[in-house]
């Protein structure tokens, strides 16, 4: 059986993800192909805009076979530990192939992976960071004469195969080219759009019509009944918590958080305390040394107390947020595969594990975020608390 992983967040699912599932298993011959998907928060420092079970089922709608939740603390972490959580969890659940979008192809994403490993690199990369730069600035930088070829999509699949290299993995990289809508584009094209400007429809039209002709047939049924009765999950929700927590934990605390270094807790406590937004204070906090991204991540941490740098540890467990029923074998088979507990049932697990350890803390985060990611939506049924305990795996087919 050979088993194919994609790393995601399918926010929200769409045609260039099915695209991306197709040519999956054209390109690799595989026989099923699984999700390591992030949760309730994504990458960017933002809730994901439907919740992780709704985005569970579209995608299983359209041909994945199973979707794992990525642990919180690596869903919003820098993209070095994006990768670390993404390619470890793929790696301990024993897939074969590890298959990410690209910009460009394997051979070029190569050369900037065996760049790495020379001294020059790091030198350069050291100095570029001790100089404020961000983690994706600084690399790109240390690239020299290629940087103009390096795209975003482009620096996570070098992290993905990077990872590989440094943890071991056996996995077999293989990069899917991009169509027709780049990374993050406002642009539509011949019935593409990237989840951006999806999700930017989805805010102004709660009906969910606009973006019909972007998602596929069955994931769309999936997304309209959620949009109009609970509606799409934003920053703006956490205006208040957030500035709450910054200006009760004051500026001391804020410099002890994880990836506060540079000055980062102090600059968000002073421009804290004269605004009354959270987009306000990421507008005032940005720069050329700080990006946006890494300041939402970090208002993210704070808001979900994560006092710790849990993103150093391997990924602990698999969540198994739901599967195809044609896929049944597949699971019995990860399970003798895998390195690592498949979680069914979260409370069972939490239950078994001690009470200091780190798959725990990073266990209580993932239900916290997902209390907290609730609170974003207008169904009284989805901002409860504790439907981590409650709501069942998504099986579709």
């Amino acid at each position: 059986m050979k088993i194919a992983a994609v790393i995601c967040e399918y926010n929200p699912f769409h045609k260039g993800h099915a695209y991306h599932l197709a040519e999956t298993r054209r390109r690799t011959g595989c026989d099923y192909v699984i999700g390591i998907m992030s949760g309730s928060f994504v990458q960017r420092g933002e809730p994901a805009a439907l919740d992780k079970w709704v985005r569970t089922q579209m995608a299983l709608s359209c041909g994945l076979d199973a979707v794992f939740e990525l642990p919180c603390v690596y869903a919003i972490s820098s993209a070095q530990y994006f990768a670390r959580g993404g390619v470890g969890l793929a790696q301990a659940l024993g897939a074969d192939v590890l298959s990410f979008g690209s910009e460009s192809e394997m051979d070029v994403l190569q050369r900037y992976v065996d760049a790495r490993k020379m001294d020059a690199y790091t030198q350069k990369l050291r100095k570029y960071l001790n100089e404020g730069l961000s983690y994706p600035q600084a690399a790109t930088r240390a690239y020299e004469k290629d940087l103009e070829r390096i795209l975003p999509n482009d620096l996570l699949g070098i992290e993905y195969m990077a990872t590989m290299g440094e943890l071991g993995a056996t996995l077999e990289p293989v990069a899917v080219p991009r169509l027709h809508i780049g990374h993050d584009s406002t642009a539509k094209d011949q019935g593409f759009a990237s989840a951006m400007q999806i999700r930017r429809e989805l805010c102004k039209d709660k009906t969910g019509d606009t973006v019909q002709a972007y998602i596929p047939e069955d994931a769309y049924a999936i997304l309209q009944d959620w949009v109009q009765r609970n509606g799409t999950a934003s920053m703006e929700t956490y205006d208040l918590p957030i500035l709450t927590r910054i200006r009760s934990l004051g500026k001391d605390a804020l410099d002890q958080m994880p990836f506060a270094g540079g000055g980062l807790g102090s600059l968000v406590y002073n421009h804290a305390c004269n605004v009354c937004t959270v987009s306000e204070l990421i507008s005032a906090c940005t720069s050329k040394y700080y990006m946006t991204t890494r300041i939402s991540r970090f208002l993210l941490h704070i808001l979900l107390d994560i006092r710790v740098p849990l993103c150093t540890e391997p990924v602990p467990y698999g969540r198994l947020l739901g599967f195809r029923r044609d896929s049944h074998g597949l699971i019995g088979e990860l399970e003798r595969r895998s390195s690592v507990p498949i979680v069914k049932s979260v409370a069972q697990y939490r239950d078994s594990l001690p009470a200091d350890s780190a798959a725990k803390k990073i266990l209580e985060i993932d239900v916290r975020a997902q209390d907290l990611h609730g609170l974003a939506f207008t169904g009284e049924q989805v901002m409860k608390a504790g439907r981590d305990y409650t709501v069942p795996m998504a099986i579709v087919g």
